[in-house]
């Protein structure tokens, strides 16, 4: 199996009504993985090109942006946490990388969330 990862950050803002201390507007430097695997290497021997897949990334990822007027997390059913841009993005990617095995959120060095599906 192989398999590549390509990291991008943004910075961005939210606030998470609700829940103590996120209700608060407030900001991170996000940090987003995208991992993308097959058992099998193309003709060129490379699964997809690094800088493509970040050009790719640096389109998507809202930066310097208030995420909760963001679509789609201007909703309050589905609001800027780790989990729910992690979700997006992987489902974002998957319509462009069919290989797409995982996306992960980091928004801080020691926190973060993932989505994959089995």
């Amino acid at each position: 199996m192989y398999s590549i990862k390509v990291t991008q950050q943004f910075c961005a803002a939210h606030r998470l009504p609700g829940i103590p201390i996120c209700e608060n507007l407030h900001g991170h430097t996000w940090k987003v993985e995208i991992e993308i695997q097959s058992p099998n290497l193309p003709k060129d021997r490379m699964l997809f090109n690094f800088s493509e897949i970040k050009e790719w990334m640096k389109k998507m990822l809202p930066d310097h942006r208030y995420m909760n007027e963001v679509y789609p997390f201007s909703s309050s059913e589905f609001p800027p946490t780790a989990e729910n841009i992690a979700y997006w993005l992987y489902n974002c990617a998957a319509k462009r990388y069919s290989m797409v095995r995982k996306v992960t959120v980091w928004e801080s060095d020691t926190a973060c969330a993932s989505y994959w599906e089995e």
